[in-house]
């Protein structure tokens, strides 16, 4: 059987128990009767206009009534800002007009037509991106998932239904399904030797830094790493891609000693464990990261700093510096020698 025909066959097989997993999923969906508390959030702070709570005391919260009755002026911008900023500035007088509101409020009985309310998108409030990212920053979360379910459920106004987010979810994990087995497929290729040395090179031009004080390029930790035979010297008319250059026929002799030493077949294999492991590693630790970033993100807002923009500010420099670690990781692995990137 010849590879082109195999990789077709082992497609349909993928794609079959994709869609025999999706088929489960939706039949245990179609048998679900109950909603988790964290559900009907994730609707409301969707769908519910400036707000991202069912309020016991009422339509809106005090935050929010504070803001409709004595922050927000509609379509004057400037004397919005203008009423925030004093507000903010005066810390006292917002102390005790938030006491004085929240004094006067007592939980009321809801209907089920204000929890329909909450949980659907009205007619005239469809595609209210502006709301969905109000409620996500007062949540402190990435608006990217809401902003899809509103949209959806922008299409179906008045309209309840628990298939809206459970189909975005499907789709998420079918295209997730799809990442992960290109990812495989990288690390079972029988040589990936060519992104190894794709990622040295990355390294070698990452590691070569410009000293603006002395006006040259800057090896000295680089040269601390090297052996004394390796040492790189600069020249008047060095440049940056002939120094990456040298750096990357360094990376390569030392890959090739290690690939004499312990044959080409079972370098091939080390390969593929070795870039397996660094991405798992890299991966988790983002992963913590990203929660700690989440956990702490909203000290921004003492700052007068927009909390959802700045996790997506950190969010992808993290995601830059885990590809620069994996990076690095492979070259500690199959050289013996770590550099750090150098400032952009």
């Amino acid at each position: 059987m010849d590879i082109k025909k195999k990789n077709q066959i082992n497609l349909v097989v993928f794609i079959t128990i994709v869609l025999i997993l999706c088929g489960l999923m939706t039949f245990y969906m179609s048998k679900k009767e109950g909603f988790h508390e964290d559900e009907m959030f994730t609707y409301g702070s969707s769908n519910c206009t400036y707000d991202n709570l069912f309020q016991p005391h009422g339509k809106e919260d005090t935050f929010n009534k504070i803001a409709r009755n004595y922050i927000i002026v509609e379509g004057n911008i400037g004397k919005t800002i203008e009423n925030a900023w004093y507000y903010f500035t005066h810390q006292d007088e917002w102390n005790k007009l938030f006491s004085e509101i929240s004094s006067k409020e007592y939980p009321v009985w809801k209907t089920r037509e204000e929890a329909r309310d909450y949980l659907t998108v009205s007619p005239n409030e469809r595609f209210s991106y502006a709301s969905v990212y109000y409620n996500q920053a007062r949540d402190v979360h990435p608006p990217l998932y809401c902003i899809l379910n509103h949209t959806v459920c922008s299409f179906f106004p008045d309209t309840f239904s628990k298939y809206f987010f459970f189909s975005i979810s499907l789709v998420f994990f079918a295209g997730t399904c799809f990442i992960i087995r290109n990812i495989l497929k990288l690390l079972n290729k029988e040589n990936i030797r060519e992104t190894i040395l794709n990622m040295l090179r990355d390294v070698a031009n990452s590691c070569i830094s410009y000293d603006k004080k002395n006006k040259t390029w800057d090896v000295s930790a680089l040269n601390d790493y090297l052996e004394k035979d390796e040492m790189i010297t600069i020249s008047s008319d060095s440049t940056q891609k002939e120094l990456s250059k040298t750096v990357f026929e360094i990376f390569f002799k030392k890959y090739q000693k290690i690939e004499e030493l312990i044959t080409p077949e079972q370098m091939r294999e080390n390969e593929r464990s070795v870039l397996l492991e660094v991405i798992d590693n890299n991966w988790m630790l983002q992963l913590d990261n990203m929660e700690h970033l989440k956990q702490s993100i909203s000290l921004q807002s003492y700052a007068q700093k927009d909390p959802v923009a700045q996790y997506k500010l950190e969010g992808y420099s993290m995601f830059d510096r885990m590809l620069a670690s994996i990076r690095n990781d492979i070259a500690i692995t199959f050289t013996h020698i770590y550099y750090e990137p150098a400032e952009v």
